[in-house]
This record gives C-alpha cells, sequence and structure tokens, in this order.
C-alpha cells in the first residue's frame, strides 16, 4: 500500500549488478487507483544506459531571474554508461543504430567516486538535430559489448525549459528557487505528463553546493540548507522523462574568475594505475587544458580535452608541472602542480583465460614476490570456499577450477603477508 502519487521501484542495484543484470527502474502511477501487472524488464549488461540532452545555456546575468533567447531548441546529446566496479579502464566504446552518431565512438570523459566503485562514462557531444532513434546501443566495457534496447527517446517532442528565478535574503542567503515550464517559443505551459523527475543541482566554485530531486509538476523549491547566493556559478534545472532520458538547461551566474582548484595532487604509486582530472571553476566552460612544461612522471600522460594525468607511473619520485586552463571566454590561467610517486606493490588482481573444456574457469593471478595467494569462490558472496593457496613467484600464476558450473559464481583472491 502507498499514498497516491507517481512513484519509482528499482531492486537493489549491487546485487542486481552483480548478478550480471543492468540497474532499472520503474514509474508507477496510483494517482487514479491501484496498479497491478508491473513489468520490470531487465538487460544483460553490467551497468546503465542514458541519453542526456542539454538546452542552449540561460542566464541570470547580475539579477535573479533567468533569462534566455527564444526561440530555442535542444543543443546537443551524449549518452551516458554507468556502473558498479573497480580496476576500470579509463574508456569504453559506444555504437548505436544509424541516426544516432555512435559507430564504436570512444567515450569523451570518464568519471569516478571517492570510493572508487562507482564509475560513469559519456560519449562526446552530438549535435542535434537529428535526434537520435530507438534500437539497440551498444557499449563495449572491458571488451565485453553490452546491449541495450533502448525506445525512441522522443526528443523532438519533449522539448520543456524549466525557466527559474531565485529570492535572496537580505544577508545574500538562496530562500528560495520557483520556476515556470515553457515551451521552445518561450509560452508558459502547464507540466507536461512524460516528466518522470525534476531534479536542481546548485554549482558554486568548488563543485557542487546543493541538489535536490523533486517530484513533477512542482513549481518551486526552499532549499534545506543554507546556500551564499555569491558563491553560486549556475544552476542546472533538470527533469527525467519517463522513458528514463534527461533533459538539462545551465542557468549561470554570470562570469565569474576563472580558477583552477588542484595544487598538490594524490600521491601515487610505481606499477600502480594512477588518474586525476585537475578542478577548474568559474569563467565559462567547458574548459581547454594544456601542459606548459612536460616532466610527468615517466608513465603518466596528460589528456589536453579533459586534462586528465593518467597511466602507470614506473618510478619513485617526486615531479613538478605547470598546467593552463583556458575557458570559452578567453580567461586563461596557469597553476604549478606536483606529484609524488612512491614505491607501491603491484596490484593485486585476477585476469579471465580461455579453457579447453566444460566444468572449468581459468584465472590468472598478478601478485608480488614472497607472498602467499589464497583463491577463493562462493555462489552468494557470503559463504567463500578455499580452492587454491600458492606462494608468489613475481610473475603472473595461471589457476584453474575444475569444478566450475554454468550457475554464477564468485572468485575473489587475497593476499597474506
Amino acid at each position: 500500500p502507498v499514498t497516491a502519487g507517481h512513484w519509482q521501484v528499482q531492486p537493489s542495484e549491487k546485487a542486481l549488478t552483480l548478478l550480471g543484470y543492468n540497474r532499472t527502474k520503474l514509474l508507477a502511477d496510483t494517482t487514479a487507483a491501484n496498479v497491478s501487472g508491473l513489468v520490470m524488464a531487465l538487460s544483460r549488461a553490467r551497468g546503465e544506459m542514458q541519453m542526456v540532452f542539454f538546452f542552449p545555456n540561460g542566464s541570470f546575468g547580475n539579477g535573479t531571474s533567468g533569462q534566455m533567447s527564444y526561440p530555442t531548441h535542444l543543443q546537443y546529446y551524449y549518452a551516458l554508461y554507468n556502473l558498479m566496479d573497480v580496476n576500470v579502464p579509463t574508456n569504453v566504446f559506444f555504437s548505436g543504430p544509424a541516426g544516432s552518431g555512435l559507430a564504436n565512438t570512444a567515450s569523451a570523459v570518464f568519471g569516478a567516486s571517492f570510493q572508487g566503485d562507482s564509475i560513469w562514462y559519456s560519449s562526446p557531444q552530438i549535435n542535434v538535430p537529428q535526434y537520435p532513434p530507438g534500437g539497440v546501443y551498444t557499449v563495449n566495457y572491458k571488451n565485453q559489448p553490452q546491449q541495450f534496447a533502448v525506445p525512441d527517446p522522443g526528443a523532438a517532442i519533449r522539448q520543456v525549459v524549466l525557466q527559474p528565478s531565485v529570492s535572496v535574503s537580505v544577508s545574500n542567503v538562496l530562500q528560495q528557487i520557483s520556476w515556470t515550464y515553457r515551451d521552445l517559443n518561450g509560452a508558459a505551459l502547464p507540466a507536461p505528463d512524460f516528466m518522470a523527475s525534476i531534479s536542481i543541482r546548485i554549482d558554486g566554485i568548488g563543485g557542487r553546493l546543493y541538489d535536490t530531486d523533486l517530484s513533477p509538476g512542482q513549481t518551486s523549491h526552499v532549499p534545506v540548507q543554507s546556500v551564499i547566493w555569491s558563491n553560486v556559478t549556475s544552476i542546472q534545472m533538470v527533469y527525467n522523462d519517463n522513458l528514463n532520458n534527461q533533459y538539462v538547461t545551465f542557468w549561470d551566474r554570470g562570469l565569474q574568475p576563472l580558477q583552477i582548484l588542484s595544487s598538490v595532487l594524490p600521491a601515487g604509486s610505481a606499477g600502480v594505475s594512477y588518474h586525476y582530472f585537475p578542478i577548474g571553476a568559474g569563467g565559462l566552460a567547458p574548459y581547454s587544458w594544456s601542459l606548459i612544461t612536460s616532466n610527468l612522471p615517466a608513465g603518466l600522460t596528460f589528456t589536453p580535452v579533459t586534462g586528465e594525468i593518467g597511466g602507470i607511473p614506473s618510478t619513485p619520485g617526486n615531479s613538478s608541472f605547470t598546467i593552463r586552463v583556458q575557458d570559452q571566454s578567453g580567461q586563461a590561467l596557469e597553476r604549478n602542480l606536483s606529484l609524488a610517486v612512491g614505491s607501491g606493490s603491484p596490484p593485486l588482481s585476477l585476469q579471465p583465460l580461455p579453457v579447453a573444456g566444460p566444468n572449468q574457469f581459468g584465472m590468472r593471478v598478478f601478485g608480488e614476490n614472497g607472498h602467499s595467494y589464497q583463491l577463493q569462490a562462493s555462489s552468494n558472496l557470503l559463504d567463500w570456499i578455499p580452492l587454491f593457496t600458492t606462494n608468489g613467484s613475481g610473475v603472473p600464476l595461471d589457476l584453474l577450477d575444475s569444478h566450475a558450473t554454468n550457475h554464477s559464481q564468485f572468485y575473489r583472491i587475497l593476499r597474506t603477508p
């Protein structure tokens, strides 16, 4: 039993993903009566793909009312793929049906949570129109094609602008955000029935200041925590439709000073994969990055599009170098950065191997000389059965489970001193 309204049903994310199904959501409308017979369609994939559409930016200028030039329409979209995993690659490849603009296209942006087990990738920006069609979209992740049957987004007829205004107290605290629903010519209209949820994201110098999810049809929100208006750089007004597509408009608060918020980078370890994105703020995004001095630690490279510093450092030591960021208005800024690389141990990891017969599963263990390693298996992630114990030799070890079945099985490797 639930109260009348719009409800979102979703299964346990981690348990479903571990079984090889992508995360999914189901929407139920109980405003009229009880609902039964709901079907949750699952896809055999490790993550979730979503289409994200962007309108041109609006602006608050120096005031508190968002303004935009009408008529307007969507500018571009990208495909977003997210999942829970570790030991992640820096690239995936997107493909889609004819007209999608995706054909084994490498991801343009990679990000990870602070804990490192939740990751996301986005394709390059693809200009619209033409609008992407429905069909089978594929994300190639770790050489594993993940297929998603995507319904036609209908983006050409699902375009609504959420135009905001804010009220600010005499002490410069944002008190309320209000908004109206507008068509592409700027005329007011009621909230469309295809909207499933609304999100408000308030960004400032240094990152996200506030975000919240709201029910469709709302026209105002009072933040539940203090937000200083002069610290705000933009407000994102976002809505998700009932096909799980997302539509975003950035409402900028004038041009803020350009900043680089990175100075001393997180330390790395020799032989261990390293990735870091320098943080830019202010100015007019998107930014372009460049490396002024090239004395990065051996094994690391610099990516100008995103500013990513990544690779596998090969030698311990300390390095200093200079990066430069430039925004779309021509502002530019340089910053000296330092990075320390310690003498780390090779990462402990498993890699599957091809096998010759049934009921077999082969694994290659990457470890370190002088340690013992125990391979364990489980069918439920709770009860772990030891399979092998062996001493590391400094080279990869190939192991074979000759009692594997066609049921789900999980493996882990434990290292002892």
